[in-house]
């Protein structure tokens, strides 16, 4: 993305200027997968299970991986307390419940 720049100004095979102006912009993307209770066994969380999505999520970041569930209490949290208050990352180590 760096080598093709923010702004392009693509030109007719001669070389003429065609008046057009493209630009290079990378929206933010979802994947919202699974439930974080496929991680909850009888006795407690699979630690493991939990871990390797955690790792998997972490290094991933186009596009961002979040729950359906996450998603759900994004949404609530937005709607009850507006948009320009501060959501929790559910990634961040301190908001793991565990």
């Amino acid at each position: 993305m760096e080598k093709i720049g923010q702004r392009m100004s693509p030109t007719s095979t001669g070389g003429d200027p065609t008046g057009e102006d493209l630009f290079n912009i990378e929206p933010q993307s979802f994947l919202v997968i699974g439930s974080l209770d496929e991680f909850y066994a009888d006795h407690g969380v699979n630690v493991s299970k939990f871990r390797s999505f955690e790792l998997y999520r972490r290094n991933t970041s186009r596009p961002e991986i979040v729950t359906f569930d996450e998603l759900l209490e994004r949404a609530r949290f937005i709607a009850e307390h507006g948009p320009t208050e501060y959501v929790p990352d559910p990634r961040n180590d301190d908001d793991i419940p565990f």
